[in-house]
């Protein structure tokens, strides 16, 4: 999971897109069947619209705003941190137990410095560069700390364009590696947060978490997901005539395939064992990395979600090696504009089997959603939009 790019051309240079979690702890979570087990809304339970949300392997799970970081217990979030600054964020990181305060005020605007913070409240390191412009415009994490990755505007005050700095931190604050890169760039943390991918204008590069760099592969793409350490990869391209394309990156050999139809998310297992590709029509793809040879995978395709009417695939994420959860929207008109009034969240295994499914209603109009939020291996997912938080239960994978 990130912490999403300033630069990505979704957010302000002085806005850095946060992670955060959402949670409830619950007895013998593993032996029980899947149920919702809390839907939370906006304005009522929390302060503004969730950007994340992490589970760890015990069901208890944390959620954050921007501003605020929230404990969930019994149903009820409870106010653990929040900003204390009006442009101040927070930033928690996927794998819990770890979150940074980020600084205005003490250097330039539109950049921040960072505080690492051991929940709830002891700060273990701080983050500044020692040359001016002394700050940073975008911080990527992943895991519970393992990566921790952020990226300065050296020419552009903005964030624009020109030269980007990204430096590579220890937990405790040390600077691993520091890289210079041309361009604007948007980044992919490795499912398990040990590696990072740069998606650029002209190239796609992944990193370890320490900086070394493991691969380059030119060509421009807009989406991508890594796993196993960065040793995996799915990529979709940016050109108009190729978003169809999924390119299949494994031991250092690329396999293109062509979809029927534009893809919409890709999602891979931590290992790099499974991966799922989401077109356009609401279909749903598994395939194998390791079965991809000669411009060939085998595509499992999954069985209709069963959602009445149109709808689309909004997010993928993998729950665990064969479980997959998915976010749907309903479309409805046949031309535009259209309308989207409700939403919904599911839970698949690899086999297609549907494992979970609950609706959702959007608020109108509505924005897309749901988006889904996972950590890895912990049995619970969560589907959230603008208004509302729905925190699900899972049963033993």
């Amino acid at each position: 999971m990130i912490l999403g790019s300033c630069f990505s051309g979704r957010a302000p240079v002085s806005v850095a897109i946060v992670f955060l979690l959402a949670g409830v702890l619950v007895a013998d979570a593993a032996l029980a069947e899947p149920a919702l087990i809390a839907e939370l809304q906006v304005g009522r339970d929390y302060d503004s619209p969730v950007n994340s949300i992490v589970f760890d392997a015990s069901g208890d799970a944390w959620m954050a705003t921007s501003k605020s970081l929230y404990h969930v217990l019994g149903g009820r979030p409870q106010l653990v941190a929040t900003a204390a600054r009006k442009y101040d964020q927070l930033a928690l990181a996927p794998g819990g137990g770890l979150y940074a305060r980020l600084l205005t005020g003490r250097v330039r605007a539109g950049l921040f410095t960072v505080e690492l913070v051991r929940i709830p409240k002891r700060t273990i390191a701080r983050l500044r560069l020692p040359d001016s412009p002394f700050g940073f415009g975008a911080i990527y994490l992943g895991g519970a700390g393992q990566l921790i990755v952020t990226v300065t505007p050296l020419d552009s005050s903005e964030g624009l364009g020109g030269a980007f700095l990204y430096a590579f931190w220890s937990v405790k604050g040390k600077m691993l590696a520091k890289i210079r890169l041309e361009g604007l760039r948007t980044g992919v943390v490795d499912v398990t947060g040990d590696a990072l991918l740069l998606l650029g204008e002209s190239n796609a590069i992944a990193f370890s978490n320490s900086g070394k760099q493991l691969w380059k592969l030119d060509g421009r793409f807009r989406n991508g997901v890594l796993a196993a350490s960065g040793a995996v990869a799915l990529l979709n391209p940016a050109a108009k005539d190729a978003i169809r394309e999924v390119h299949v990156r494994r031991n250092d050999t690329v396999i293109r395939l062509t979809m029927r139809s534009p893809v919409y998310d890709m999602a891979l297992a931590a290992d790099g064992s499974d991966g799922a590709v989401a077109i356009d029509k609401g279909e749903l793809f598994f395939l194998a990395p390791q079965s991809c040879e000669r411009q060939q995978c085998a595509l499992r395709p999954v069985p209709s979600l069963s959602t009445a009417g149109r709808y689309l695939i909004s997010a993928i994420r993998f729950v665990g090696p064969k479980t997959v959860a998915v976010g749907v929207i309903n479309r409805v008109g046949e031309i535009p504009p259209f309308t989207y009034p409700s939403a919904a969240a599911f839970a698949v295994d690899t086999s297609g089997k549907v494992l979970f499914r609950t609706n959702i209603t959007l608020e109108q109009p509505a924005t897309w959603a749901p988006s889904i939020d996972v950590t890895y291996g912990a049995r619970f997912f969560a589907a959230h939009t603008l208004q509302k938080t729905l925190l699900i239960r899972l049963d033993r994978e």
